[in-house]
């Protein structure tokens, strides 16, 4: 379904056309440019691929796929990177690869990892890496020519809590790539917003945060 942002008009469908049921779409995934959609399809062995349907209700083509999961699609700004997720060394990795034509892949993470979002300007990918129980935010930067490589890696914020999800990213890198927007795993589950929150940890009488 498509539904306008600002709540105008009303939601309508797109028909998919693919050898696997519409309920087999359960890996959320992304709009492209040219308005077909990139998503993780669960076959009946278990395992997701993915795929691109076009918007028009023409037939999907699947883009990655093989006895393996793969999912959490994301494409960088100039559109000729696709990052994905993986699983076919035992452990979920990244891996970049051009998005078009289907050409030799790189693996990105070195330690393991989930998640990745492109950054909205540059060609740098974020993306999740576990380090015992905790979980770090690391961010990839590449040199891309006719081949792309990773010429560096850096922890951009360590400790994240987040609430996880197994099958695409949970958080998301705002235009200016300053902020980052996600979900905190917390034992209450709910939401806290703390303004001026150094002010009051320096007053005596311990106000309640703004």
């Amino acid at each position: 379904m498509i539904s306008a942002a600002d709540g105008s008009g009303a939601p309508h469908a797109v028909r998919i056309t693919g050898p696997f049921q519409p309920s087999a779409l359960v890996n959320p995934g992304l709009w492209l440019s040219d308005g077909s959609y990139l998503g993780g399809v669960v076959e009946n062995t278990g395992n997701s691929d993915i795929w691109r349907l076009p918007r028009d209700g023409t037939a999907a083509t699947r883009l990655i796929g093989g006895p393996y999961n793969e999912h959490s699609p994301s494409v960088s700004v100039d559109g000729r990177w696709l990052a994905y997720q993986s699983n076919e060394t035992g452990r979920s990795e990244i891996y970049v690869r051009p998005f078009f034509p289907a050409e030799a892949r790189l693996q990105v993470s070195s330690a393991g990892g989930t998640a990745p979002v492109w950054d909205k300007h540059e060609l740098t990918l974020y993306y999740l890496e576990g380090n015992g129980a905790r979980l770090h935010l690391v961010a990839a930067s590449f040199h891309a020519g006719s081949e792309i490589s990773v010429i560096g890696r850096k922890t951009v914020l360590a400790d994240v809590r987040l609430e996880d999800i197994e099958n695409h990213p949970n958080y998301d890198v705002d235009p200016s790539g300053t902020i980052f927007l996600m979900p905190e795993q917390t034992p209450t589950g709910g939401l806290t917003a703390i303004f001026d929150g150094a002010t009051s940890l320096r007053s005596t009488d311990n106000p309640k945060p703004k």
